[in-house]
């Protein structure tokens, strides 16, 4: 008796923790009414401008260090959410936002499937990034479903019975592989020198080709030179606002003697640029004629080509 006593609590017990356990999973991952976390509260109130519009007037940074901000990213996709360009029927989002951390991002979504009997859902995807010889590896180190962290061979399998596939996604390590070079139609010019995220925004670190900054940094001073003999000779002829913007150019070109691209002030160099134009078509004419006059045939061609290749 006491053998079939203790075999029916026994199955008693294993009986309740087949109830219980998914009981317990379920509320745990049960998320109702998980509102968008104040820090993100901007997204809705800027979600319903035009892409393009928002864009427009965006910075990205400098030319060699593209910056694309947390707060960006998290409207845009906003939008597209307004817009219903992400759109499931058996799936309603309520949001999605990312969270930029050191080397690392955070995707959240919040959202109700409809198949399981209106079912809320919150959704964490936590992600490491690192970027080494031109290829960037982003690695899920670990997906939560409201309360509860699913292990990652359970993400495993999910991924491989339902078949998918990506040139990019490494299944078994969890991984996204994105060559930067394969992907740059500028390669022959400029590199990805760095991909890395800080608390706010992803930075792509970006500059010229070794062999193309060699070549560009040969024509620049040549171009340089050429311009600063120029100006001087002209100088005495400029009137009071020429001579001003002359100065600027002057200054530049002297506080830059080695002309590194890479290392160059962008900001400088745009208002040196606005201030030639600030010069009398008859003085810009001058400059351009004797850099034209100066420049090897050879080089010349290499800077058509260039430019042409950036252009297309």
């Amino acid at each position: 008796m006491k053998f079939i006593k203790g075999l029916f609590v026994t199955i008693t017990f294993v009986v309740v923790l087949l109830i219980v356990i998914p009981l317990v999973v379920i509320l745990m991952i049960y998320s109702p009414n998980e509102e968008l976390p104040d820090d993100y509260k901007y997204i809705e109130e800027s979600s319903m401008m035009n892409v393009d519009e928002y864009f427009r007037d965006f910075d990205f940074g400098s030319l060699d260090d593209i910056r694309i901000g947390e707060r960006e990213i998290n409207t845009v996709i906003h939008t597209y959410l307004e817009y219903e360009e992400i759109d499931n029927k058996d799936i309603d989002i309520h949001y999605i936002y990312v969270d930029f951390k050191e080397n690392q991002f955070d995707v959240v979504a919040h959202l109700t499937i409809s198949e399981v009997m209106e079912f809320p859902l919150k959704i964490k995807v936590i992600s490491d990034v690192e970027y080494s010889d031109e290829i960037l590896y982003v690695e899920i180190k670990k997906i939560k479903a409201g309360l509860v962290t699913i292990p990652n061979w359970v993400t495993r399998v999910v991924l491989k019975t339902n078949g998918v596939k990506s040139p990019y996604l490494n299944i078994d390590k969890l991984e996204i592989v994105l060559d930067t070079e394969e992907m740059n139609p500028y390669r022959d010019f400029i590199e990805v020198k760095n991909v890395l995220i800080d608390d706010d925004s992803l930075h792509v670190k970006i500059g010229l080709t070794e062999i193309l900054n060699d070549s560009i940094k040969s024509i620049v001073t040549t171009v340089a030179e050429t311009a600063k003999d120029t100006i001087e000779e002209m100088y005495g002829r400029l009137t009071d606002g020429e001579k001003k913007s002359a100065d600027v150019i002057l200054d530049f070109i002297d506080d830059n003697p080695n002309l590194n691209v890479d290392n160059l002030d962008i900001e400088q160099a745009k208002k040196v640029s606005e201030e030639f134009m600030n010069l009398s078509s008859e003085a810009q004419d001058t400059i351009i004629d004797n850099i034209q006059e100066t420049l090897d045939p050879e080089e010349m061609s290499e800077l058509k080509k260039i430019i042409e290749e950036l252009m297309r």
